[in-house]
């Protein structure tokens, strides 16, 4: 056990509640339930945590994993971005852009690894390269040309190939996390997180893809946490969920699902707007809807509103987007204009999605109703957990698959968005649309410094897309984390990629 570990386990204090903007459930005063996996009546607590996915690749930052190591205060990257989306302090205390193509870094001073190591220039550009190198290479720079080299003892310099001017906000994504050498010794292409991280909790442990101990790191940046530990579980199912809480199991669970609302009296539940959107991916590149005309058949059949008001109740918005319509860079957005629609004559089509949000089976049901009506013959669509599902909706096995999908969690930028899951080489493009038009937008804008521009053309090219036919938004979602009354000091943000933090306590 080290130094820091050890000191971990006497932390404790108080924090302010600081409730989320939105819909808070429940009722105040102590839960009955509530133990806050305390061992002894003098210890400092320890929270119970659950999250709704299973790590893919033992919680490797390179993959899905990585929002995981970031909500549960593991991992961190450079900076941070703030609920205003704009870039704040974290690992490096100062950062500007030198010229269109350049970025520097200046680290906080004395920051060390869970394993004592220096949080130094050379480490920070050892894990940058790292990730650069990995095969595959995470999202944030997949595919770009970038020089990382340390200045010194404390900064480090980021050179592009060619103008980037959201290059600064990239390093505040989950999967650009700096981690300790030796996080990288035993397989490159998918660190270890364990004992090497920088954030407010220790990763000591992982069992599978079920459970993950964390210790306080009591010598962390930001202040000693406010708990001695997490006990985490990645719980995929629901109500799983929802009845550990109630069987006084769990302090702290991600995603309610709307049909559990009514089961969640007696605890608090915080819910906003956000950035995410359910929407249907239809494969262009192989099966039925490489017909356009079929693609406009479909998207005509969905009806959102439908399923924001029966499947989520009401804690949903009905989409008319890829991006929410209520906010300034949206609110004078045209309609899309479609090609005419063809007459399906009874095609038939394959659906999916995955069941870690526990709305999506149900949602998907409903589409494949509304589908049928239009007059397509629909299997019966295929319902698994995310990292089974996953290679099958990459290599293109079905003709519609139903995803939720944050569009501001790429630097914040709508338009890397677009790039990502749109462009001819775009990284997650699950409908394989290879649209001319939409290229040219995106790579008219993608150097462009000016963050209206950019949203406009994030605007422009969605419009492209919907008549496309190639992606049909469903609903706008909320999130929903649900707490025992006496946890307080949870994140409030918007991007989702964090939850625990040092401020966060349980009272006894």
């Amino acid at each position: 056990m080290n130094r820091r570990r050890l000191l971990g386990l006497v932390a404790a204090g108080t924090a302010v509640l600081t409730l989320a903007t939105g819909c808070v459930v429940g009722g105040g005063g102590e839960s009955p339930t509530a133990t806050g996996g305390s061992s002894g009546s003098d210890a400092a607590p320890r929270l119970r945590v659950a999250l709704n996915f299973a790590p893919v690749a033992n919680l490797s930052p390179y993959t899905d994993d990585a929002s995981s190591l970031m909500r549960l205060g593991v991992s961190e990257s450079l900076i941070s971005i703030d609920a205003n989306g704009v870039p704040q302090p974290a690992l490096a205390e100062k950062f500007e852009m030198v010229d269109e193509m350049t970025a520097k870094f200046t680290l906080r001073s004395g920051v060390t690894f869970h394993d004592d190591s220096p949080v130094n220039a050379e480490a920070v550009v050892a894990s940058l390269q790292a990730a650069l190198k990995a095969d595959p290479a995470p999202s944030t720079v997949s595919g770009r040309e970038l020089t990382i080299t340390a200045e010194g003892e404390d900064v480090v310099v980021v050179k592009a190939a060619e103008a980037d001017p959201i290059l600064i906000m990239r390093f505040a994504n989950p999967d650009m996390v700096i981690l300790a050498p030796k996080a990288y010794e035993a397989d490159p292409n998918q660190p270890n997180p364990v004992d090497a991280g920088t954030g407010p909790f220790e990763l000591t442990k992982l069992d599978g893809s079920t459970h993950a101990t964390l210790e306080a790191n009591a010598s962390y940046w930001g202040g000693a946490p406010k708990v001695a530990g997490l006990d985490a579980q990645f719980i995929g199912k629901a109500d799983a969920r929802v009845n550990a809480m109630r069987a006084g199991e769990l302090d702290v669970f991600q995603n309610v699902p709307v049909a559990q609302l009514p089961n969640m009296d007696g605890f608090t539940v915080e819910s906003r707007a956000i950035p995410r959107t359910s929407g249907l991916y239809l494969n262009t590149k192989s099966g039925p809807f490489t017909d356009p005309g079929l693609r406009v058949a479909a998207a005509k059949a969905i009806d959102g509103s439908v399923i924001a008001s029966s499947v989520f109740e009401g804690h949903a918005d009905p989409a008319k987007g890829i991006f929410r319509g209520d906010v300034d860079w949206t609110k004078d957005r045209q309609d899309p204009a479609y090609a005419e629609a063809k007459d399906p004559a009874g095609t038939t089509i394959t659906i999916a999605t995955y069941s870690d949000r526990p709305e999506l089976p149900e949602a998907i049901t409903i589409i494949a109703d509304q589908l049928r009506a239009a007059g397509f013959t629909v299997e019966t669509p295929v319902v698994k957990e995310y990292p089974v599902l996953e290679p099958d909706i990459m290599a293109g096995k079905f003709d519609m698959v139903l995803l939720s999908r944050m569009y501001m969690s790429k630097a914040n930028d709508p338009l890397s968005l677009i790039q990502l899951d749109f462009t001819c080489e775009g990284g997650y493009n699950l409908a394989f649309l290879c649209d001319p038009a939409v290229d040219e937008v995106v790579n008219g804008a993608v150097a462009n410094a000016d963050v209206a521009a950019r949203r406009a053309a994030a605007v422009k090219a969605e419009g492209l897309v919907l008549g496309s036919g190639a992606y049909i938004p469903v609903v706008h979602e909320q999130v929903r984390i649900a707490r025992v009354n006496e946890v307080s000091g949870l994140a409030e943000d918007p991007l989702e990629w964090k939850m625990i933090t040092e401020q966060t306590t349980i009272t006894k």
